[in-house]
C-alpha cells in the first residue's frame, strides 16, 4: 500500500488523498481542536461526545472528494478511535531503580572506577574497602576481596563522587550488587535508574541509525515492559536479565546520543489498557501479520490482537529458508528432554488464523509426539527457526522450511516500526497500530495509581 510523503490539509476536492484510510485520518487531525487526534481502531469517542457535531461534517466533507479506492480503503480498514492527545499521568513506586542481572555463575570479576570503588556490606551501612580496582572472587566461605579476610554472601560496590564503575572493563551507571547464588558462584546485578537503564536498552534493541520516531516507540515499549516486570518481581533478587530473556541491555557502553534522545523525549511515558499497565511484547519482524497472544501463550490479552502488517514486508528478515536433517531435529529435541525415536514424518497439525504453526506432529519409531509450534522453534533454535510462520516439506530425510518474519510475532514489529517511521508516521501512530486501544500515560513519583492530568 503506497503512503503519502507529505501531510497536506484536505481542501476542495481532496485531490491529494491517496488510497489509505490512515492518510485520511492524519488529514482530519489537522482540523481538530488542539489536544485531540483520531487513531485507527474502533470508533469510540471516549469521553468526548461533544466533538461529534464537529467531526461528522468534516468526515462527510472530506469523503465527497475521495476517489473510489480511497472510500473502499476506509470501508475495509479498521474504524477509528478518538482519544485525548495529552497524556494522562499515573503514580508508581517512588523507588525508581531497576535491578538487572548482567552476569551469572562467575567465579571472579574485576570492578574499577573512574574515581574510587567503595565496597559496602549489603545493608550499605559499613564501608569495607576503598580502592581504584577490586577483584571479588568466590570461595567456599562466600565472596572474598583480594587481600581481605572478610567472607560475605552479598556486597555492594559504588563509585565515589561522580565516578562510574566498570565491570571487566565495561562501564555501567549506578551500582553493582555481587552475591553468591545457589550453585555457589557469583551473580552480578546492576542497580540503575529507570531512564538510565533505558539508555542502555534502546540501542541494543534497535539500530541507533533508525528514524527517531521508531526509536521513541521502542523507548515507550521498553519502559512499559520494564515497569511491568519490576512490579511483578519485587520478591526476586532482580527485575530483569540483560539478555533476550527480558530485553537486551548493554550498559553505558551501548549508549548513543540519538537513542538517549529518544528516551529523553518520551521520558516517563508508558502504555495502559483499561486502567492497567500493559505487557507490551515486541519482536523483530511479523512476516506481514502479527499474532494474537492467545495462540502463542494461551493467554488472552485484548491489546495484543493480530493485525495485518504490510510494513514488515520487503524489509530484512521478512523471508527465510532452512533445511535440516531429520536426525539433527531428533538430536536437538532429545537434548532438551524429549524422547523421540527415528523421525519418519514431521507436519503441522494446527495453524492459527495468522498462518502460524500452533502444533506440529512428529511421527517416529517410538510413536507420535505433538509439540507446540513455539516450543518446537525454541528447542530447535530461535535463530534457526526464525518464526512459526512457516511451511514444511520433507524429502530424503531432510526437512525444508520456508518462513516469514523473525520472532514470536506478538505486539510491535520492530522492522514494521522502522518502515512506518520512514513513511512519516509518529511513534504514537506506531504504538496505536500494534497495540489495540491503548493510551499513553506519564509516570510520576508517589504511590501506584492513575489519574487524569
Amino acid at each position: 500500500m503506497s503512503q503519502m510523503n507529505d501531510h497536506r490539509r484536505l481542501s476542495g476536492n481532496c485531490e491529494a488523498v491517496q488510497n489509505s484510510a490512515y492518510d485520511l485520518v492524519r488529514h482530519l487531525n489537522s482540523f481538530l481542536p488542539p489536544g485531540y487526534t483520531i487513531m485507527r481502531r474502533k470508533f469510540l469517542i471516549t469521553g468526548y461526545l461533544s466533538l461529534l457535531p464537529l467531526l461528522l461534517p468534516l468526515i462527510l466533507s472530506a469523503c465527497k472528494g475521495l476517489s473510489y479506492d480511497a472510500r473502499r480503503a476506509m470501508r475495509e480498514a479498521d474504524t477509528y478511535q478518538l482519544y485525548p492527545e495529552k497524556e494522562t499521568a499515573f503514580k508508581t513506586s517512588s523507588h525508581e531503580n531497576i535491578r538487572v542481572l548482567i552476569m551469572s555463575g562467575v567465579t571472579e570479576i574485576r570492578v574499577s572506577s573512574t574515581s574510587l570503588c567503595e565496597v559496602r556490606n549489603f545493608e550499605e551501612k559499613v564501608t569495607l574497602i576503598r580502592a581504584q580496582t577490586v577483584f571479588p572472587r568466590i570461595s567456599e566461605d562466600g565472596i572474598r576481596l583480594t587481600g581481605d579476610n572478610l567472607h560475605l554472601d552479598r556486597i555492594i560496590i559504588l563509585a565515589t563522587g561522580d565516578g562510574m564503575l566498570s565491570l571487566n572493563g565495561k562501564p555501567y551507571r549506578g551500582k553493582l550488587i555481587i552475591q553468591r547464588n545457589a550453585e555457589g558462584k557469583m551473580d552480578v546485578i546492576n542497580v540503575v535508574g529507570l531512564e538510565a537503564y533505558l539508555y542502555g536498552v534502546v540501542p541494543k534493541e534497535m539500530s541507533r541509525e533508525w528514524s527517531l520516531e521508531a526509536l521513541k516507540a521502542q523507548a515507550v515499549v521498553s519502559r512499559t515492559y520494564t515497569i511491568y516486570q519490576r512490579e511483578r518481581n519485587g520478591n526476586r533478587d532482580y527485575d530483569l536479565c540483560a539478555t533476550i530473556t527480558s530485553q537486551v541491555y548493554g550498559g553505558k557502553e551501548a549508549e548513543s546520543e540519538r537513542t538517549n534522545r529518544a528516551v529523553d523525549e518520551t521520558r516517563g511515558m508508558v502504555l495502559f489498557y483499561n486502567g492497567q499497565l500493559i505487557l507490551p511484547y515486541f519482536h523483530a519482524n511479523s512476516g506481514g501479520i502479527t499474532e494474537d497472544a492467545q495462540y502463542v501463550w494461551a493467554v488472552k490479552l485484548p491489546y495484543l490482537k493480530g493485525v495485518r502488517d504490510d510494513y514488515s514486508m520487503n524489509v530484512p528478515n521478512y523471508l527465510w529458508k532452512l533445511s535440516l536433517p531429520l536426525d539433527e531435529i531428533r538430536k536437538a529435541l532429545n537434548e532438551k528432554g524429549f524422547n523421540i525415536g527415528q523421525i519418519e514424518r514431521l507436519m503441522p497439525v494446527k495453524v492459527s488464523p495468522s498462518g502460524r504453526v500452533e502444533k506440529i506432529k512428529l511421527s517416529h519409531s517410538g510413536g507420535e509426539t505433538i509439540i507446540s509450534g513455539n516450543e518446537f522453534r525454541l528447542k530447535i533454535g530461535p535463530t534457526l527457526i526464525r518464526s512459526t510462520l512457516f511451511s514444511v516439506t520433507c524429502d530424503n530425510r531432510e526437512v525444508h522450511f520456508e518462513g516469514k518474519g523473525y520472532g514470536h510475532g506478538v505486539g510491535m514489529s520492530q522492522w514494521g516500526a522502522y518502515a512506518m517511521a520512514r513513511e512519516g508516521y509518529s511513534y504514537r501512530d506506531i504504538l496505536g497500530y500494534y497495540y489495540r486501544e491503548v493510551t499513553i500515560q506519564v509516570q510520576s513519583s508517589g504511590v501506584h495509581g492513575s489519574r487524569l492530568d
